[in-house]
């Protein structure tokens, strides 16, 4: 395997995209404590892209990629509150497989009230 590989595309027979890379900060000055965020987006991106999804999410607000929603939202659906835990706790098991490689050729998380 080479760095550009992820073993989940190799299983699932498609094509790994390699993402540039995104780092999930804890800053009080953008959430409360202890509550992490993404180039300073919070709860307000996260409730964003439930409602919305992440196409519309992203082209309201420019500064953040489409791979900085992906890791924020699997960041939510493993560890977020109850809300996002239920909504995308699934679709970030399935994810993880692929950011852990940097891939980021994962589906969008699903809307509140769509399966995954």
């Amino acid at each position: 395997m080479t760095s550009f590989d992820c073993l989940a595309c190799e299983m699932a027979g498609t094509t790994p995209q390699k993402g540039e890379g995104v780092v999930l900060t804890i800053n009080p000055r953008y959430q409360r404590h202890g509550v992490v965020s993404v180039d300073g987006g919070g709860e307000y991106l996260l409730d964003r892209v439930l409602i919305d999804g992440v196409e519309e999410t992203i082209a309201d607000y420019p500064p953040v990629t489409r791979e900085a929603v992906l890791v924020f939202c699997w960041w939510a659906g493993l560890h977020g509150s109850r809300r996002f835990r239920k909504v995308w706790g699934e679709w970030a098991q399935k994810a993880d497989e692929h950011l852990w490689y940097g891939c980021i050729n994962i589906p969008d998380p699903p809307k509140e009230g769509k399966k995954p």
